[in-house]
């Protein structure tokens, strides 16, 4: 569930972002300034959305391109409409899946939700928000350590 450009290597701008954003929270928690980090944190998440969003875009994209080409090099004229159409309904089922690495990057947010949501005494919150990092990563080892530990 690494990311596919830099292989969580943090080197893509995406990750950078991200890592830049966590590092961001976790200063706002320390200097005890929750309702910003809890901002902060709401804004990191509108970004990952938007990151999806231009990701699906680019794959539907690439894939509509591709087969048109390939339609059109097979077969003149209904070849390159078949070949579109084709790529429209490949890149649309395979945009049925959440986009792994920027669900890691959910999870590792509503974590940091969920921290901040306990130091404001927000518990119930604080568990639906861990709650909500494990249906975006089942895996993601930080919220299942609290998560057990909490019992």
């Amino acid at each position: 569930m690494l990311c596919g450009f830099c292989e969580g290597t943090g080197r893509c701008p995406g990750c950078a972002t991200h890592i830049d954003g966590l590092a961001k929270v976790k200063m706002e928690i320390e200097a005890g300034y929750l309702t910003l980090a809890e901002s902060t944190i709401q804004v990191h998440l509108q970004k990952v959305n938007e990151r999806e969003a231009k990701e699906r875009t680019f794959d539907k994209a690439v894939a509509v391109g591709g087969l048109a080409l390939a339609g059109a090099a097979l077969f003149s004229g209904l070849g390159l409409v078949a070949g579109a159409l084709g790529g429209g309904l490949v890149s649309e089922n395979k945009n049925a899946k959440p986009i792994q690495h920027l669900q890691v990057r959910r999870a590792d947010l509503f974590f940091c939700l969920g921290l901040v949501y306990t130091l404001q005494q927000r518990h119930s919150e604080a568990k639906q928000a861990w709650i909500k990092a494990l249906t975006m990563c089942d895996t993601h080892q930080p919220t299942i350590k609290v998560l057990k530990e909490l019992g």
